[in-house]
C-alpha cells in the first residue's frame, strides 16, 4: 500500500509543478526545456509505474457482494 501512496504523491506532485508556473520557469531555466521535458517525463513514468505495482500489491478488501441464490441483474 505504502508503494501506491508513493506512486500516487509523486505522479500527482510532478503534475502539480505544471500548474506554480513559477517552479516550472525556474526548473525550465534551470535544466533547458528539454532537460525538464526528459525529467518530468522519467518522474511521471516512475510514479505510474509504482501506482501499478502498488495497486497489484494491495489487498483485496470486498465491500459488496451480490446477495446468494440471485442472479447478476438487479431486475430479477
Amino acid at each position: 500500500m505504502a508503494l501506491l501512496i508513493l506512486g500516487l504523491a509523486l505522479f500527482l506532485g510532478a503534475h502539480l509543478v505544471t500548474r506554480a508556473r513559477g517552479v516550472r520557469a525556474g526548473l525550465i531555466a534551470r535544466f533547458g526545456e528539454g532537460g525538464y521535458k526528459a525529467a518530468y517525463s522519467l518522474v511521471s513514468l516512475a510514479g505510474l509505474v509504482l501506482i501499478v505495482i502498488g495497486w497489484q500489491a494491495a489487498p483485496y478488501i470486498e465491500i459488496w457482494s451480490p446477495r446468494p441464490g440471485r442472479g447478476t441483474s438487479s431486475f430479477c
